[in-house]
């Protein structure tokens, strides 16, 4: 997988957390400490497998208009794709009595 260490680090740091790598943050006092590794992880696979509509999302200079498409694209191709590495399974643990 091209983005093997980028879902290594998310899975990391969702263990450090007591979730399995697909599992769902918790609704209640989750501090988005994993932010930065799901954003990188998101931007690796997009830029990966879904490039034309990524390249677009994370430029800059495009304008605003031609992002608000191509990100509309982009979701529907990660949804498509990689719906298993960026999905979670069923609902947050605080309202499974889980992590609060």
């Amino acid at each position: 997988m091209a983005c093997a260490d980028a879902l290594a680090a998310r899975n990391a740091c969702k263990a450090a957390l007591g979730l399995a790598p697909n599992g769902c943050y918790p609704t209640a006092r989750y501090d988005g400490r994993c932010g930065e590794v799901e954003d990188a992880l998101r931007r690796c696979l997009a830029l990966a497998s879904c490039g034309d509509s990524a390249r677009v999302v994370y430029d800059p200079t495009a304008p605003r208009a031609a992002r608000v498409k191509a990100n509309a694209a982009l979701q529907l191709c990660l949804q498509a794709k990689h719906a298993a590495e960026l999905g979670c399974d069923g609902p947050p643990p605080a309202v499974r009595g889980g992590l609060q």
